[in-house]
């Protein structure tokens, strides 16, 4: 298959493909598996990839995520002719939305390093038609666009970063490809403002900072800001957005929070008969209606 099929006539000054990787990386001198949420999008492609693209489909599902989204598309400020690059693509269901806001004279192109997301991506389309023309999709690596200075009004990235080590190189390269006066919106969690009220405070707060760590940059979020304004910004604001979840089973769909605790007994980051102590009053808390956790990202955007 080729994942290389743009509409609108631009040209490419080169095409980075990336080799397939392995399937765990190393924490804590130890391995974890690429299939854990944390570490999972770090690699292009690994053979867990149906597995991230059902996590990222349950946060695409998710009301919240689902705001932020739309709240984004709105921020692009996109018109019928517009031309808008989608970074880190995954899913494609962003692209497919951009798309049927920039019409069928505009230009949509989403990127990603990972050939699976991108057989996904193009595979959707006759389900996602409906909204608008199609997006094309290219394999590549975000610290390497192919694309000539200035080609898009609007560039989009939601939530890669936090999992690229060279974050200054991709914002630098996204700020390159946008024309001057272009917008921008990224979205970037800050995985030390994820907070759970567990009995424990102490494995808690080891447990929480473990899965910060496991992230390339879980401290993106706070850093976002400097990115910007280092990487070519000429303008930018920072709308900071807070999930508030009173239920462990969407908190621990979406984030985790058994595989996080497995892992990190594994690991042995935390005491394994602490940790199911720790897991059990979670538990009662959910059932009693008293459990309390929550999520903040940072949504930064503005102009060239």
């Amino acid at each position: 298959m080729t994942y290389l099929y743009l509409s609108g006539g631009m040209v490419l000054n080169q095409l980075i493909l990336i080799p397939k990787t392995q399937a765990v990386i190393t924490r804590y001198g130890k391995q974890v598996p690429m299939a854990y949420l944390a570490t999972g999008f770090q690699e292009a492609d690994t053979d867990d990839s149906g597995s991230l693209l059902s996590c990222l489909r349950v946060i695409e599902a998710t009301p919240f995520f689902a705001a932020v989204k739309e709240e984004s598309y709105r921020l692009l400020s996109l018109s019928h002719g517009s031309r808008a690059l989608d970074v880190g693509c995954g899913t494609g269901t962003d692209a497919y939305r951009l798309a049927a806001l920039t019409g069928r004279d505009g230009m949509v192109v989403g990127i990603d390093p990972g050939a699976g997301m991108l057989e996904n991506a193009i595979s959707s389309g006759p389900s996602l038609l409906h909204q608008g023309p199609a997006p094309s999709f290219l394999r590549m690596d975000g610290r390497f666009l192919a694309f000539p200075d200035s080609s898009f009004d609007a560039v989009r990235e939601d939530r890669a970063l936090q999992h690229i080590r060279e974050q200054q190189e991709v914002v630098r390269e996204m700020f390159r490809v946008l024309r001057p006066g272009g917008r921008f919106v990224f979205f970037e969690p800050d995985w030390e403002l994820f907070i759970i009220d567990g009995t424990d405070r102490a494995l808690t707060r080891r447990l929480l900072h473990f899965w910060a760590d496991s992230f390339r940059n879980g401290w993106v979020g706070r850093e976002l800001f400097r990115l910007c304004c280092d990487g070519g910004a000429g303008e930018v604001s920072v709308l900071p957005r807070t999930m508030i979840l009173h239920d462990l089973g969407v908190c621990d769909q979406i984030f985790g929070v058994r595989e996080t605790l497995r892992l990190g007994v594994e690991i042995g980051v935390v005491d394994e008969e602490a940790g199911s102590r720790w897991l059990v009053a979670l538990e009662e808390a959910d059932r009693s209606g008293r459990f309390f956790a929550s999520f903040t990202g940072y949504l930064v955007h503005g102009r060239r």
